[in-house]
């Protein structure tokens, strides 16, 4: 007959560690503090399908700013605490301008070990139109010109894949060469 005391000793060690103060990590998991949706109007929560989503793909970009408001002012307003991260942004039907940051590292094309690269950092300004009931992409894609690495960041209509946004601005904030410095 097996000994299932050693078992038994483990699962009574996590139920007490679940129920004390060393718990604070499991508090701290996406199961008591899941990602929070981002409402950018004021008033109580409205349904799906009187609003559009814009979430990202990947996490080469970061929103920074909805229509003048920053990303701060706008989770202070919903109530966010720091412990919440951020799901999806909830529009209101009509035109937005998005800010967004990226930073990429870059190496040349070729060169097999990093003696050189680059952190490109840029501000993207972009402008759609947000229909309700419609969810919305950033995507930053990348591509390759001769030896040069090319991003494009636009917004594109989740379910027809169609590119949506119109880029306003684009502004390099720095570029650092680490082996210059």
């Amino acid at each position: 007959m097996k000994d299932y005391s050693s078992i038994k000793f483990i699962i009574l060690i996590l139920i007490l560690l679940l129920f004390t103060g060393c718990s604070s990590l499991v508090k701290g998991s996406l199961l008591f503090n899941p990602p929070k949706n981002l409402p950018t109007y004021d008033g109580p929560p409205l349904p799906k399908n009187e609003i559009a989503l814009l979430g990202q793909t990947g996490k080469l970009t970061v929103f920074t700013e909805i229509d003048g408001k920053t990303i701060s002012e706008l989770k202070e307003a919903a109530g966010f605490e720091k412990k919440h991260s951020l799901n999806l942004i909830e529009l209101l039907p009509g035109e937005h301008t998005i800010k967004i940051y990226t930073e990429i590292k870059l190496k040349p094309l070729g060169w097999s070990k990093s003696y050189w690269e680059s952190y490109n950092k840029w501000e993207w300004v972009l402008r759609f139109v947000a229909e309700s009931d419609h969810i919305y992409n950033v995507v930053c894609e990348f591509m390759i010109e001769g030896k040069d690495y090319i991003a494009h960041v636009a917004i594109k209509e989740y379910e027809t894949e169609k590119w949506v946004s119109e880029l306003v601005n684009k502004n390099k904030v720095e570029e650092d060469n680490p082996s210059k410095s």
